[in-house]
Order: structure tokens, then sequence, then C-alpha cells
């Protein structure tokens, strides 16, 4: 694993970094059984529960943690947010339903998300935060939304009807990111939106309304939603208030303690402003090599994300802070915070750490997370009472740690890509071809790019073997090498290995691939999409999803004829995600040949219009 070399004190910080012990072996299993169980108790929680952000939270919790989307829960959970969805101008409840609907993936959300999404980037104060309420919509908004998502019309479908674009068809065709009705609130909000019950002038806003809105926004400008001024104004916020290497609440209070919860808070929030200052750069401007890492051209830019623990004083003194906070003995344990332990867990898959100093945090928290776990399943209540309550909130929070939820995967990718020639640690550089033997790198077997002149003197199958011996920590780290390195040889060995991987292992290991595969060229993508092993053609396709290769579209469409169910799912997802999540002609999960052939149909078509 890459070594990571900080500045100033850093490294005496994280070497006196001193673990609380586990008290017990966490394994695999134990995770697995813990989420199932977990996972009966929110589910359970479905209908008694009436408040639709605690509803969003929970259905975010059970997508991350693989529950299909058909699941009847999950379309409770839809049906719930959608109806309220339209009138919606609660903070936490606006980026939790913007986030769990992007999740479920379906076009109908796309102007109920972008209509949240401008309701959340109203609500900003002019210190750059949030605050509970944002505007909400005027009456005319209120009936376009709510004439598509009403009770009566989902009835009986799992397949809720599409919302009906204000202006006609062909008018609101010619808009390629939001529809005309949004587009005209981005320009002129106080023609739609109530500001009446907004009370949020600076200093009343805090640090947990503002990580939650900007996570919703994250999500909503993958649909259009113009978010820079805002990710930009709450980066500036953060960037300037932090305290002895953390963050607290609320501005405005006289008892400005930071804590490990609000620093996460603001770690999240230089990343995600990190990432959206670098996204356009990254896109459509790098060369790679045909192995996935990036090629140094001549003349050309090297964009890229530098490591933040490297480059960033902020995020610097943010991992100190938490490393100190968390690593030594505290009175009280912090892991029996479930919100902190969220909090942590995501900031950690998005910056890609592994430890904190000498701290598996991962590690560290299932041990204390699974002993808390109630008898029904759930989670909540004091650790130490005979009198747990579990609750719906505490419970999504423990999933999403356990299974290692990433709500901003495209983000962590952008922090993943080998940029400016970098290959990796030196024992990975000796044995790649430099970027100019474009000679060797041309010898490409077309049907298993893998063994080609590019391979590394690794041996995939002793790579392999190792991967799938391991278990808990040391599997999670050796499947992050195998990502994030440079050579065939990694590619391999997770191809090779995610078969006979456990079920949480595997997932872990597929986005790890999809994100490999993210970093190669179009020609080597579309060599992987005819590989001989359906994980290669699957991964394939996400990683032209993930790379927007919109070149590829005619072998995504190829794919939708594949014979193996994954291959078809997930090239349907990527020609969703290429047609900007306007279209989608299937097929539907299960599909017959008969019906592969007419989605294939209707994307040529589709694909045709474009040109």
């Amino acid at each position: 694993m890459r070594t990571v070399i900080v500045p100033g004190g850093l490294l005496l910080a994280v070497a006196l970094a001193v673990a609380q012990p586990a008290t017990a072996e966490v394994t695999d299993q134990k995770i697995k059984y813990g989420i199932q169980n977990g996972l009966s108790f929110a589910k359970k929680c479905v209908d008694e529960t009436t408040n639709e952000g605690q509803l969003a939270l929970a259905g975010l919790a059970m997508l991350e943690a693989g529950v299909d989307p058909t699941d009847e829960a999950i379309q409770k959970i839809a049906k719930r947010v959608r109806a309220t969805a339209v009138e919606q101008a609660s903070t936490y409840h606006l980026a939790l339903s913007i986030m769990f609907l992007e999740r479920m993936g379906q076009d109908v959300d796309d102007q109920l998300i972008q209509s949240m999404g401008v309701r959340l980037t109203a609500g900003q104060n002019a210190a750059g935060g949030w605050s509970y309420i944002c505007p909400g919509p005027k009456a005319d908004e209120v009936k376009r939304l709510a004439g598509a998502v009403n009770e009566a019309n989902l009835k009986g479908s799992k397949d809720p009807p599409k919302i009906k674009p204000s202006k006609p068809a062909e008018e609101a065709g010619k808009s390629t990111q939001v529809d005309p009705e949004i587009a005209d609130m981005v320009r002129n909000p106080k023609k739609y939106l109530d500001y009446s019950k907004v009370f949020n002038p600076a200093g009343q806003e805090d640090n947990s309304n503002t990580q939650f809105a900007i996570l919703g926004l994250w999500a909503a400008r993958r649909h259009g939603v113009p978010v820079e001024t805002a990710l930009s104004n709450a980066e500036a916020r953060f960037r300037g208030s932090q305290v002895d290497g953390g963050w607290w609440y609320n501005s405005s209070t006289t008892n400005r303690q930071v804590t490990p919860s609000m620093t996460c808070a603001g770690l999240l929030a230089l990343a995600v402003g990190i990432g959206h200052r670098s996204e356009r750069r990254l896109k459509g401007r790098i060369k790679f090599n045909p192995d996935g890492s990036v090629a140094a051209g001549a003349g050309q830019e090297t964009p890229g994300i530098p490591d933040p623990l490297k480059s960033d004083k902020e995020v610097q003194l943010g991992y100190k802070f938490l490393v100190n906070a968390l690593g030594g003995r505290n009175s009280a344990d912090p892991r029996d915070n479930f919100y902190l332990m969220w909090s942590l867990e995501r900031v950690c898959m998005v910056y890609g750490w592994a430890k904190l100093g000498n701290l598996d945090w991962h590690i560290w928290g299932a041990d204390r997370i699974l002993s808390t776990q109630n008898a029904d399943g759930g989670w909540g209540g004091s650790p130490n009472s005979q009198m747990r309550t579990s609750n719906i909130i505490d419970t999504s929070f423990a999933i999403m740690f356990l299974c290692r939820a990433n709500l901003v995967k495209d983000l962590t990718g952008m922090f993943k890509r080998s940029l400016k020639g970098d290959k990796g640690p030196a024992d990975v550089k000796k044995s790649e071809p430099k970027p100019a033997d474009s000679a060797a790198a041309a010898k490409t077997d077309p049907k298993n790019p893998s063994n080609s002149a590019t391979a590394t003197e690794l041996d995939p199958a002793a790579m392999t073997k190792d991967l799938t011996l391991a278990s808990g920590a040391k599997q999670a780290e050796l499947i992050k090498q195998y990502t994030d390195k440079a050579g065939s040889a990694y590619t391999q060995a997770l191809l090779d290995a995610i078969p006979d991987l456990s079920d949480e292992a595997r997932k872990t290991a597929r986005e790890g691939l999809a994100q490999r595969m993210s970093r190669m060229s179009a020609d080597t993508l579309r060599k992987y999409l005819t590989h001989d092993n359906p994980e290669a053609r699957r991964a394939a396709a996400y990683g032209a999803a993930m790379r927007e290769e919109k070149e590829l579209i005619p072998d995504l469409i190829a794919a939708v004829g594949d014979p193996e169910e994954l291959v078809v799912r997930a090239a349907r997802v990527a020609l969703r995600s290429l047609s900007n999540n306007k279209e989608d002609f299937g097929p539907p999960p299960g599909a017959s040949e008969e019906q592969k052939k007419e989605a294939m149909a209707g994307w040529t078509a589709w694909m045709k219009k474009q040109k």
C-alpha cells in the first residue's frame, strides 16, 4: 500500500495515535450477519415511520447494503418520498430525498431532483451555510410536480408515470441539462419559490445542515442543477472557519467546541470543493495508456487532484485532529455516536483513507457497533443501559458504516486517479513500461487485454490467491491496492478473485474493478466489453459510463444483448447515464431474447437521433 508522507508535525501525531483494542475478531461473516439483522429491523420500521427524511435515510442504507430497488420496503419509501418531495422545504429532508431518489436511478425523478436541488441552492445564506429551512415551491410549481406523483397515479405500479414538462415536448427537448421550468427557476427563483418561512441570516447556519446540503447538491449536479456557486461558497466557509484543526456545530454559539463529527463535515466540504473544481478539467482532457494509467503527452495539460494529505493544509489539519481525537483514550467511547461513525466512514471513503494514523477505523468502529446491536437487529439508546431502544436513524447510520457506504463514489474516483504520469509506488514503477513505450502498449490481445506487453512482472495468480485467502481488514486493504495501483496484473487479479469472494468483498471488488476501468482508454474499454469474463464486460460498461465515453454507445447497445444478466444490467445503466438519465429503453431484469432485441432497437434509434 502507498506510504503517505506529510509535512509538519503530522507524522508525529500519527505515530502517537493509540487505537482502542478490539474485544473480538471482526470478520466479514460477522459484519454481514450484523447488516442482515439491521436491514430486517429497518424494513419493519418503514410502515411506522412518519418522517420522510428518516425514511429516505433508511432507503439509502438499504440500497447501499445491496437491497434490490424493487423490494417492497424500498418501493414504499420511494412512494412516500416522491409524494412529500413536491412541497419539501426542510434542508435535511431535501438533501436526503435527493440522494435517495438519485440512488434509485429512475427517469421519473429527474425533475423532482432538479426542483429540490434549486430549493437547496436557494437556501444557502451569505455565510455559505444552511439552516433548517429552505424556500419551498409556490402553488404553480407544486401543482406541476404533484400531478405526476400523486398516490392515485402510483397505485398498482412500481414504475411511476413520468412527469410531464410544463412546456411543449418539442421545446422541452431542446434542454439537455434541466427541464425548461427548472431552468427558469434557476434564473428567477423568487418567481417560483416562497421565501416567507426562511430565516437564515449569517450566523444562523450550522455545519450539520450544511454537510447534508452539500451531499444533496453533489447528487443534484448529476441532473443538471447548477451548483458551482453554492459549492464554492460552502468550501470557502469551511476554509475560513477551521479552529485547532477542526470545526464546530454553529458559529453563533458561544461554546465553539470543535468535534470529530463536525470536523468530518468540514473535510467533506473540502473534498467536494476540490473535486468540483477539478471535474471539468478531468473530463475529455486526459490521455490514457492501455492499462489505465495516465499518459504524459507532449504539451498536454496535466489536470488532476493532488493527494490532499500532501498539498492541502486544511485537510492535513483536519486529518491530524481526527487522529488525535479518535485514536486516544476517551471518557466516552466515540463509537457510541452513530452519527459520528457514519460521518467518519463517509469522509474516509471519499479520501480513500484505510487508516487514521495507526487506527484501522473500520475494524475499530465495526467492533463496537456489532457488540452494541440490539436483540431486534437495530441500534439505538445508550450502550451502557439495560433498556436500549432501537431507532431507524441510528440503525441506518450503523448499516452504512458496516457496509462502507459511499454516497459520492464519483468523487472518490477522482481522488483515486493516477495522474501526471504517476505510476504508483516504486515497486510498481520498475516493472512497467514508460508512457513513451507506445509500441509495446499497442500489443494488446483483443480478447484479453490483461495478457499484453504492458503486463507487469507481478504474478496475477499469486495476487489472486492472496486476495481470496485474506479476510477482514487485510482483504479490504488488498482490494484497495488492486484498485489504486497501475498495471494490468492488478486488473487480472481482481477479475480472477471476484467469484471466490464473500458477498460484501465481492461488491467492493466489483466497484474497484469499475474504477480501474474508468481510467482506461475508449479503445481498451471496447476490448474489455467483448472479454471472455463477464465480470470484465460488466466493469467495462460501468467504466464507460464513469468516463462519459459516448463513442462506446454502439458497443454498449451490443452489450444489452449479452447472455449474462449482470452485463445486461450494467449496459442499461451505462446507456441511461450517457443519455443524461433522460432515456431508458430497457431491457427489464431477466429479459427474454426478444425483449433484449427490442431494447437494442430502441437504444439504436435514440443513438441515431443524437448524430
